[in-house]
């Protein structure tokens, strides 16, 4: 009979079952030891080549690099697809799966398509990216063996992104070939089948060191090599319709945002009127001069595009003349003069330009059915109301080596006409006066040039109000536009002058002035409008922080008086996608109008509105009309709200100023100002039932063609319904890592059977060895 084993807490040995388990317990450490230990024989070489490895913290960080995607103009941002109504542009995987490649930078491009090795992520610098892509575009066979393309985000390239001619369907001439853009390589409109990603500083300089140490080991297969494993799955194909049936997509759109001066009377019994104000029946009669600027921008990469100079230097432009014009200066001027402005000024910043003009058509299809519709009702504007039109765009680099600003006033075929450039040319021999620049310069743009430029949203106006109303884009640019940086994410802040917007906003300021009295060509306008250079000065500076600066945004003072952003005060100027509407479009739902949209309507609703007293500008500024700085309790006796409460002020007047802060530091101010939010989306679209309070699941775009008949009328080119692409959770992403070489699972595999069979004879002699024991006992 064999021997009962004793406990082994009293004995201090081990039973049968502990022993089997400790020996199963040592196997299992043993086996992962060595094939950690095999896997890092290979690898760790191949890591240390690239970096020093300390810890296992080091050692991660070499063999993964994951890429943050934040949009900015430093990089971090991935092409997407859109669509229109031909198919399909920007980029996606090639189908839902992600791809994976080996890393080789590109020096230079090779001389065919067929030397270009198969199953290959390609880092290259922006200068190759055109001449790539093209390469691709033209060989459909290397279009299928890229996996991805990688693009370094500096030095800036020779050429733009868009076209040569941009829009030139929606040209009002002839000659739709005509290169406003000539360094323009198109390619913001190509299809790409692969995904291409814009890197950011720190991703580059990683890819670049694993791309180096993949060409020292000669792109051998054989061995460990780094690869880039991407995401970017997009949900839409085909066209825009098939994806509007399919819900697959989204439109593009926002809100342009409208303010008049003088702004409608208030209505009776309320303070706040105007100086020199007319009636309630004058205003609605007076005809309208458009102060035109655009919003947002376009790029191969999408948030990356800043448009520091082509559009936002043109908007800034904007917004400080119509502080100039609204300042409590101006009016005071005028009522000493008894003068009253026989046109009523309509200040617009316009989204969505760069899509087919979607911003301006929009509203101009809206004026026609106004007052009955919505988002105009009440303003009393119509076409018929159009008198005039002056853009300002592309004016950030017109300062020319010797200080002078030298800007250039394009018009229809023949030239611009002639008592809007005298006007101009005019404010522009006035400029020094109250510290502007000592040379400022208005000529017509060259004769060559065969009319406006398509991009011009001044075009519309011009389709729809016919060759009679004057138009004038005022720019930085003659025959074509400056350099090579247009819808690219080069265009950014350092590359444009604040003393070149300042002065253009001058000009503009003292021009419309001028035009609004009634007046015009090279006399002097009956009441000089009185301008504090230095203090526009201070508002473009303070306009450019806010709008061009990535690192301030809508963080800047000037938005804090004003606002609460809702996206942490980051600054997008592509107008990305509209999900829903509001009941009403004058409600600033943070879900439904953006950041940039809100700040824009506050800050032109504080402009034009008449300077109540003891209360400051809203920048900050001695010119600026409005109250925003004007702190808590009832400054002037004016009424404090909270914008998103429909009652808040008397009818007639907007809510300005209001934040979400504890009241009273958070309310605004009831102003006496003619502030809009106009939507800006496709005229082929319609949203059933969209009241703003569900974005997220509830579809509810559908096609429309109520405005078809409109639309041919005025000539306008079919309509291309842009879309955006939905695309899943995880979208985009891209991971650069080390991957082990084929051999690697061999070795792996053979360590794994020998550390197996070492284990099995392990085990096997301890068992031996615990028997024998048993046996003595």
């Amino acid at each position: 009979m064999r021997r009962q084993p004793q406990s082994s807490r009293s004995t201090g040995r081990a039973t049968p079952v502990a022993a089997a388990a400790a020996g199963a317990t040592m196997r299992g450490l043993l086996r992962r030891a060595l094939c950690c230990l095999a896997a890092l024989a290979v690898l760790v070489p191949a890591v240390q080549a690239q970096s020093q490895i300390t810890n296992v913290k080091d050692l991660k960080a070499a063999v993964y690099t994951e890429m943050t995607f934040t949009g900015g103009s430093g990089g971090g941002d991935a092409c997407v697809r859109l669509l229109n109504a031909s198919g399909t542009i920007g980029c996606a995987t090639p189908s839902r799966q992600r791809v994976e490649g080996r890393l080789q930078r590109l020096d230079t491009l090779l001389p065919s398509p067929d030397d270009y090795p198969d199953g290959t992520t390609f880092l290259l610098p922006p200068a190759l990216l055109a001449g790539f892509l093209q390469q691709c575009a033209a060989s459909p066979s290397l279009a299928s063996r890229v996996v991805g393309v990688l693009v370094e985000p500096q030095p800036p390239p020779s050429y733009s992104q868009a076209a040569q001619a941009p829009l030139a369907e929606l040209a009002l001439y002839a000659d739709r070939s005509y290169p406003w853009n000539p360094t323009g390589s198109g390619l913001i409109g190509m299809a790409l089948p692969f995904p291409v990603f814009l890197l950011d500083n720190v991703t580059t300089a990683n890819a670049q060191q694993r791309a180096a140490y993949n060409a020292d080991q000669g792109m051998n297969s054989d061995l460990a090599l780094n690869y880039a494993r991407m995401t970017l799955t997009m949900d839409a194909t085909g066209n825009s319709s098939a994806c509007l049936d399919a819900q697959s997509c989204l439109p593009l759109g926002g809100h342009s945002v409208l303010a008049t001066l003088p702004p409608l009377p208030p209505p009776a019994n309320s303070s706040g009127a105007p100086a020199g104000a007319p009636t309630a029946a004058a205003a609605a009669d007076l005809p309208a001069l458009w102060v035109l600027a655009q919003v947002d921008t376009a790029g191969l990469f999408h948030e990356a595009a800043v448009g520091a100079d082509a559009p936002v230097s043109g908007l800034i432009a904007m917004l400080a003349a119509a502080e100039a014009l609204g300042s409590g200066n101006a009016s005071d001027a005028m009522a000493a003069a008894g003068a009253r402005y026989q046109r009523r000024l309509v200040f617009a910043a316009l989204a969505g330009e760069p899509w087919g003009l979607m911003g301006s058509k929009r509203l101009l299809w809206e004026l026609s059915t106004a007052p009955s519709n919505s988002s105009l009702a009440g303003l009393g504007l119509t076409n018929a109301s159009l008198d005039g039109v002056l853009e300002v765009n592309q004016v950030g680099r017109a300062r020319q080596p010797s200080g002078t600003v030298q800007l250039f006033a394009h018009g229809p075929a023949g030239g611009p006409p002639a008592d809007f450039l005298a006007a101009l040319q005019a404010a522009a021999a006035n400029s020094s006066q109250g510290g502007g620049p000592a040379s400022v310069s208005v000529a017509a743009a060259s004769a060559a040039t065969p009319g406006l430029p398509p991009t011009a949203s001044a075009g519309s106006f011009l389709r729809v109000g016919g060759p009679s109303v004057p138009t004038v884009l005022l720019s930085g640019f003659n025959e074509a536009f400056q350099g090579s940086t247009f819808h690219t994410q080069y265009d950014a802040l350092k590359t444009i002058y604040a003393d070149s917007i300042a002065a253009t906003a001058v000009v503009l300021a003292r021009t419309a002035h001028a035009l609004a009295l009634g007046g015009g060509g090279a006399a002097a306008p009956a009441v000089p409008l009185p301008i504090d250079y230095a203090a526009v000065r201070v508002t473009v500076d303070a306009l450019m922080q806010c709008l061009l600066n990535s690192t301030v945004g809508l963080n800047c003072p000037l938005a804090k008086r004003l606002m609460t952003p809702t996206a942490g005060g980051k600054v997008s100027h592509y107008i990305g996608i509209l999900r829903t509407l509001t009941a009403d479009p004058q409600m600033p739902e943070g879900n439904v109008k953006s950041d940039v949209e809100r700040f824009l309507w506050n800050f032109l609703a504080f402009a034009t509105a008449p300077t109540p007293a003891n209360t400051s500008s809203s920048s900050g500024s001695s010119s600026g009309g409005g109250a925003a700085g004007g702190g808590g309790g009832d400054a002037g006796g004016m009424l404090r709200c909270q914008a998103l409460n429909a009652t808040a002020c008397p009818a007639g007047m907007v809510c300005a100023g209001s934040r979400s802060l504890p009241a009273p530091e958070g309310l605004g101010y009831c102003l006496n100002a003619s502030a809009l939010f106009v939507p800006s989306y496709s005229l082929a679209l319609r949203c059933d039932a969209c009241d703003g309070a569900k974005t997220l699941y509830d579809y509810r775009w559908k096609a429309a063609n109520e405005t078809a008949a409109w639309e041919q009328q005025y000539g306008w080119p079919p309509d291309p319904m842009w879309m955006e692409s939905n695309w899943p959770l995880g979208t985009p992403a891209l991971t650069l890592y080390l991957k082990e070489a084929p051999a690697t699972g061999w070795a792996l595999l053979a360590s794994g059977l020998a550390v197996t069979a070492a284990s099995i004879a392990v085990t096997l002699g301890i068992q031996w060895a615990h028997r024998r024991k048993l046996k003595q006992h």
